[in-house]
């Protein structure tokens, strides 16, 4: 008698979820440094290269924009992503984000992966290693390099996660999972960890955008401008 063994592959719905401020308002802890014009050249590539990068990962069934602002979902619009206009009530990341999940679980998604737009060192093969090794039933959490924000958080649909985006998002979502009783894996993906809020930040960015040249981000950053902001920068530090 000969045994045949089947292996099933079960295929789970993955939304990503970005939400993202409106380019009036983009980066403004970065002020001192850099100029209005410059911080939303920085954002709207930064957010171009995360786009693209999703769009190309596997196991990412749909990407869902969530913005008040025109002009960043029609940018969405070219990477083919979804987009969730903000409704006047929305108030806030949080609210911005609550929406978003919920939009998408009345969508068939099964899980969703809330990134930001400023992360733009990660890659496809990231997004893919996180959504390969999320627990069922948890949730898996990327925090940025201090341990204080949350860079990525991968939940199942619906959630009972409370949204706790602010400072030290990252503890207070890893006291909710528990407070939950859900399996919660901590996920420290080095291109996830740099997001960028500070000058320091932007430092660390143009060394690492060696490995990305061709990136939109690493275009912006060797503009006139942004190159004399570098240099003032590390003249300060």
């Amino acid at each position: 008698m000969f045994w045949v063994y089947y292996r099933i592959e079960v295929y789970i719905v993955v939304w990503v979820i970005l939400p993202v401020k409106g380019l009036d308002k983009s980066k403004q802890r970065l002020a001192e440094v850099l100029s209005v014009h410059q911080r939303q050249c920085l954002a709207k590539a930064m957010l171009k290269d995360v786009l693209q990068t999703v769009s190309k990962a596997k196991g990412v069934e749909q990407i869902l924009v969530v913005t008040a602002d025109p002009d960043i979902a029609r940018l969405a619009y070219e990477y083919d992503a979804q987009v969730l206009m903000e409704p006047p009530h929305c108030h806030g990341l949080n609210q911005a984000v609550d929406l978003g999940v919920k939009h998408a679980g009345f969508h068939g998604a099964e899980r969703a992966l809330v990134l930001h737009g400023d992360i733009p060192m990660v890659t496809a093969s990231d997004i893919t290693f996180l959504v390969d090794n999320h627990y069922e039933g948890g949730a898996t959490l990327v925090p940025d390099k201090c341990e204080g924000g949350t860079n990525g958080l991968l939940i199942d649909v619906p959630t009972t996660i409370q949204f706790q985006y602010g400072e030290d998002s990252f503890h207070k979502h890893l006291e909710s999972c528990r407070e939950q009783g859900l399996v919660c894996n901590i996920a420290e993906i080095e291109n996830l960890t740099l997001d960028i809020d500070s000058p320091e930040d932007l430092l660390e960015l143009s060394r690492r955008l060696i490995d990305k040249p061709d990136s939109a981000t690493s275009e912006c950053m060797r503009s006139a401008e942004l190159q004399q902001a570098i240099m003032d920068i590390r003249r300060a530090s």
